[in-house]
């Protein structure tokens, strides 16, 4: 969620911007496994484990929502 049609959300190495990225999730993508999220210093959300197809990683946690639209969190 809070992507435009066009943007894709950045999957990353590790919790921070600081990790290179290893792919991507589409705007409105769906099937995304989300697991542990952490707080990081800095970051005003946090940050979450994620896998979605066969890319894994760590997302930001202000663009991912349930199917009800709640944050994950």
């Amino acid at each position: 969620i809070g992507h435009s049609s066009s943007e894709e959300l950045n999957v990353r190495q590790g919790p921070s911007t600081k990790y290179s990225i290893v792919g991507t999730i589409p705007h409105n993508g769906s099937g995304i496994i989300v697991n542990a999220c952490n707080s990081i210093s800095g970051f005003r959300y946090k940050w979450c484990q994620v896998r979605y197809g066969s890319v894994t990683g760590w997302a930001y946690a202000k663009y991912l929502a349930d199917n009800n639209g709640r944050l994950a969190n």
